[in-house]
């Protein structure tokens, strides 16, 4: 997983490999801490640099840190593989006193919702089980342009309060 401020190329806020635990790579200290969660391969079946959550309480925590409050634009990616298409949590942060919630979670009808002040919704039937998927969302700002893509393809497009989804 890749959290990007809006410049790229100087704006890595975390940036977690998974190399045999969930520490941060980007140099902010923002190292995870497992919670049940089990090591496995990646999409190229490299060992212990993937996590299983099995659904029972299984979840990595990111404590608290200013450089995780993002209000000027965000971008996030993500390889994910779901083994059960359900309502599921990938990624949350909430902080509703300072309005720096960001989440994305994958629908029960196999879409992608991402919520970064506004929540959006991609069309359903993009994310089947068993498959690797290449996830990147981004936001211009609290109440800019919010994107979302699925392996390259923009999938959902955003521009202030109005949204459009493509896909079926």
């Amino acid at each position: 997983i890749h959290v990007y401020k809006t410049n790229l190329d100087s704006g890595l806020v975390a940036y977690y490999p998974f190399n045999s635990n969930a520490n941060d790579e980007s140099g902010n200290e923002n190292h995870g801490i497992n919670y049940g969660a089990t090591l496995t391969n990646d999409r190229f079946g490299n060992v212990n640099s993937a996590y299983h959550f099995d659904g029972d309480n299984d979840w990595i925590e990111i404590q608290d840190n200013n450089s995780l409050d993002i209000d000027d634009g965000i971008t996030i990616s993500m390889w994910i593989n779901s083994d059960v298409v359900r309502d599921q949590m990938i990624l949350g942060k909430s902080n509703y006193l300072t309005a720096t919630n960001y989440l994305i979670r994958l629908g029960e009808n196999g879409n992608i919702q991402w919520e970064y002040d506004q929540y959006f919704t991609t069309a359903s039937n993009l994310i089947d089980s068993g498959k690797w998927y290449h996830i990147v969302v981004t936001a211009s700002g609290q109440f800019g342009t919010k994107n979302v893509y699925l392996n390259g393809i923009t999938v959902l497009e955003s521009s202030g309060y109005v949204h459009s989804t493509f896909g079926t």
